[in-house]
């Protein structure tokens, strides 16, 4: 019987994309939501139902497998030379970005410091996840010796609140935020393909056009890039061995598309999106929104202030220094939900550019939530919160 559930989760999540796509070209309420929220949703569906449950772990290791491919497939199809022009307003925003999530941790430690037990514990994780991610949150928790209830409240209500936002900026982010942000700046010169033709950045073949031994050969440079990666991760320590493993996907993609017969391979970014939507479909079956009844509402209610205190403060000084919309919102992206979440913002915002970027800056914030966590939660227990 289990092995009838994998077959069924695995069927279903590489499925799913085609059926969300789909839509998206049919149904125009579905085409506004897009195919990242509709596989989310699917995903949401399928782990919430009790007649075919998901497999413990199963949908872990889809997601894992489908990120880390989505991330070099993607990368490999991307111009580096982009980057270059927007890499001081990456470099300020992710700075904003992180300097933001440690500021409204500590306030909304001192404020909830006697509603919320060990205020100072839950201000060090939370800039953990919210400058690094899950595993910096973990570190963290456990360099503070935070005891195992408090710290599964904690991931609880971080998944909840966390997930209704990203949620919220995959479908009104760009329209909320272009209001007050500058619109981001013009592409650069396309690309020229071996034959001296132009090619624009955004052309991307219909997956429905491409050839099959097109996405073979797609799906073979991403089995060899994630494989060496995950090789070479091995050698790291065993807390340190996902964000090393983001890195290395992120550092052999960018360099051999370096290449231009690798960069303009026609099927890399297209296959990329597709298991990036896979990833999604995955994520989604783990979110379980009932739980959100058994937190408690004060720990809610400071998570609440800092999360969205954090993404407030870093768009108000984004606007005031002039950096746009796009860049604004994929460092925001990078340090609250980290690396992996980065790809499905960019496609949602229709600038796959700020892919190398944003990971960039997700991958800065893996190497330094540990550091600014415990700073933050010795800070905080030195003013007594």
């Amino acid at each position: 019987m289990a092995a009838l559930h994998i077959a069924f989760f695995v069927a279903f999540a590489v499925l799913a994309p085609a059926l969300a796509n789909a839509a998206a070209r049919r149904w125009r309420a579905a085409n506004v939501l897009g195919p990242v929220v509709l596989c989310y949703v699917l995903g949401i569906l399928w782990g919430n139902q009790p007649w075919l449950p998901v497999a413990p772990g199963l949908a872990e290791q889809v997601a894992g497998a489908g990120v880390a491919m989505a991330i070099a497939l993607m990368l490999l199809a991307l111009d580096v030379r982009a980057w270059r022009h927007m890499a001081r307003d990456t470099a300020l925003g992710t700075l904003l970005a992180f300097l933001s999530s440690m500021l409204t941790c500590a306030v909304g430690a001192w404020l909830f410091r006697d509603s919320v037990d060990g205020s100072w514990q839950v201000a060090g994780m939370l800039t953990g996840v919210y400058v690094g991610g899950t595993v910096n949150m973990a570190a963290v928790a456990t360099a503070l010796e935070v005891p195992h209830a408090r710290f599964l409240a904690v991931s609880t209500a971080e998944i909840a609140i966390g997930g209704a936002y990203y949620f919220f900026l995959l479908i009104f982010g760009a329209r909320l935020f272009g209001w007050f942000l500058r619109p981001p700046p013009r592409a650069p010169e396309p690309a020229r393909a071996p034959d001296g033709a132009p090619q624009a950045a955004h052309e991307i073949a219909p997956a429905g056009r491409l050839r099959a031994r097109d996405v073979a050969a797609a799906l073979a440079m991403g089995v060899v890039i994630v494989g060496a990666a995950l090789a070479a991760s091995q050698l790291a320590p065993r807390g340190a061995r996902d964000p090393v493993l983001v890195f290395l996907v992120t550092t052999l993609a960018i360099l051999l598309s370096f290449q231009p017969r690798v960069r303009l391979m026609p099927a890399t970014y297209p296959t990329g999106e597709y298991l990036l939507l896979v990833f999604c479909v995955a994520v989604g079956s783990l979110a379980r929104p009932h739980t959100l009844a058994d937190a408690d509402p004060m720990l809610l209610a400071y998570m609440a202030v800092a999360m969205f205190g954090a993404i407030a403060v870093h768009a108000v000084a984004c606007a005031l220094l002039r950096i746009d919309r796009d860049t604004c919102i994929i460092t925001s992206t990078a340090a609250i939900y980290g690396p992996p979440f980065v790809p499905a913002v960019a496609m949602r915002l229709q600038n796959r550019a700020l892919v190398i970027s944003g990971i960039t800056a997700g991958i800065a914030g893996l190497a330094l939530g540990n550091y600014l966590g415990l700073a933050v939660a010795a800070l905080m227990r030195w003013l007594g919160a």
